[in-house]
């Protein structure tokens, strides 16, 4: 059967169930997860990594671990749209 890469858009309380949810579906993997408060994303990387790992991890293994991707400028058929992340 061929692996199902599954993105996660918004980190909230339900998100944690549906990753839980994905970790039991054979060939179904989370690859990516996306939230605007980097405070819940952490959380939310610490979970999976957690989870990858079968043991807990601390946030300096997060930090390490997590691939973070930050969205900055995109092109669209209108121009580009930059955004400010220094909130």
């Amino acid at each position: 059967m061929k692996e199902v890469r599954v993105g996660i858009i918004g980190a909230g309380m339900i998100s944690h169930r549906h990753m839980t949810i994905y970790t039991h579906i054979p060939n179904a993997k989370v690859v990516a997860v996306s939230e605007i408060d980097e405070n819940r994303l952490m959380i939310t990387d610490g979970l999976f990594l957690s989870s990858e790992l079968g043991r807990e991890v601390t946030a300096d293994e997060i930090r390490a671990m997590s691939k973070p991707l930050s969205l900055t400028e995109q092109e669209t058929p209108f121009g580009t749209i930059h955004y400010d992340l220094s909130f």
